[in-house]
């Protein structure tokens, strides 16, 4: 699976926007992270992945 399958798919964001949260870079001067509920839903379409 493609990391652009898995934003879109999973959070309908851009691939950009799950590379910035992932590597923690800086965006509007802070560093992005993911939500506790995105890290859930990180979780469970990592799962879902594992389990095709």
């Amino acid at each position: 699976m493609s990391v652009s399958s898995l934003a879109k798919d999973y959070f309908e964001k851009s691939t950009s926007w799950f590379y910035q949260r992932l590597n923690e870079n800086i965006v509007h001067g802070k560093a992005a992270t993911f939500t506790d509920e995105e890290l859930n839903i990180l979780k469970d379409a990592l799962k879902d992945v594992a389990s095709k």
